[in-house]
């Protein structure tokens, strides 16, 4: 049976949840060299929820290395979350797409 209505969640305490599980991603991919990073909900492309890498040297790394990290996150959050890694623009996005089950943001 269908849901009757979306899970709810704040983006304060959606952005909090992930900061542990973004911190453990990057512990576990420190070959990378990721400095601090900032939860991001990017709705185009995507949506994608995760982070953007500011780290220069990025650009250079093997995608594997980079997928294995945005891995490592959709695997924590619940739900079919699905690995992202974005490249555009100089700039290195790395997250998951949420599931096809919807989300409803609130205050």
């Amino acid at each position: 049976m269908a849901k009757e209505r979306a899970e709810s969640i704040s983006v304060a305490e959606l952005s909090g949840k992930l900061k542990g599980v973004v911190k453990d991603a990057v512990q576990r991919n420190a070959g990378l060299g990721i400095g601090p990073t900032q939860i991001s909900f990017l709705p185009n492309p995507g949506p994608i929820i995760g982070f953007i890498l500011h780290e220069a040297g990025l650009i250079s790394k093997p995608l594997a290395d980079l997928n294995k990290l945005a891995a490592d996150v959709a695997k924590q959050v619940p739900g079919d979350a699905r690995a992202a890694v974005l490249i555009h623009d100089k700039r290195i996005i790395v997250g998951y797409f949420p599931g096809p089950e919807p989300i409803e943001f609130r205050e």
